[in-house]
């Protein structure tokens, strides 16, 4: 059986944005998943919430329109299988209410 990563959006979008303090280590928490065969995965919202964070930035005046477009690039790389499973949504319910 493959092994497999589940990626949150915060983790994907360290590697875009060079002042976040983690970037280097998402960087190679992607590299090292991808050298060693893991396959990353991710909800179905993780595109949306990627996508909203860049447009966010660019709406505020924190990306110019070439680095946002720039972003979209590097983010469109990453090798994520989007994945959903019938009970997820209640499953990520009971998470945020655990917690």
């Amino acid at each position: 059986m493959t092994q497999g990563r589940c990626l949150d959006a915060s983790v994907v979008l360290q590697i875009v944005f060079q002042s976040d303090p983690l970037g280097n280590e998402a960087r190679l928490l992607i590299l090292d998943s991808v050298r060693n065969g893991i396959i990353l995965i991710a909800p179905p919202f993780f595109i949306n919430e990627i996508d909203s964070v860049v447009q966010k930035r660019f709406y505020r005046g924190q990306l110019t329109l070439s680095e946002a477009q720039r972003a979209y690039t590097i983010l469109d790389q990453v090798p994520v299988q989007i994945r959903t499973h019938p009970l997820l949504r209640q499953r990520a319910r009971d998470i945020a209410q655990q917690f």
